[in-house]
């Protein structure tokens, strides 16, 4: 579904390709059904990674912004 800018988010894609797999169909003609599951998983579980990642770094920065601000 589009966002408000009439956009698809990566997450549609990611959802579609979902519903394909889940339909039996194969949204990569490359690669073998099951081949194409463990690319949608692996894909699925790095963007989880890199978010976790995301977050982190950002509970640090903001971490180590507050320990500055309050030394000073």
């Amino acid at each position: 579904m589009p966002n408000e800018k009439g956009y698809f988010t990566e997450e549609d894609f990611e959802k579609t390709k979902l519903d394909m797999l889940d339909a039996g169909q194969n949204p990569y003609p490359n690669l073998t059904l099951q081949e194409a599951r463990e690319l949608v998983k692996l894909l699925s579980l790095q963007k989880t990674i890199l978010l976790s990642t995301e977050q982190q770094e950002r509970s640090a920065f903001l971490q180590q912004k507050a320990v500055g601000a309050g030394g000073g």
